[in-house]
């Protein structure tokens, strides 16, 4: 763990059995977003907008329930496209 670790926590990142997670160190809410690695990002988002059972909201509704579980660097780009 060491420095580079806490330097990632100070950033709102946590280490969990081995799977990323971001949080917000600010806020009280104990919210976690699994930090999604590339391969799984297609999946993820056929599963929250292209699914028969997924409702249809759009580019940012589909982000807002997306976001709310999940986090990847250029997220709302990738979806909203």
């Amino acid at each position: 763990k060491g420095t580079n670790y806490s330097n990632w926590t100070e950033r709102g990142y946590l280490l969990n059995r081995g799977v990323l997670y971001r949080y917000s160190p600010d806020s009280e809410s104990e919210e976690h977003q699994l930090v999604v690695p590339t391969q799984k990002r297609e999946q993820i988002l056929r599963d929250h907008h292209g699914a028969p059972t997924a409702d249809h909201y759009g580019g940012e509704g589909t982000f807002n329930r997306i976001s709310n579980r999940y986090y990847w660097t250029g997220m709302r780009k990738f979806i909203t496209d």
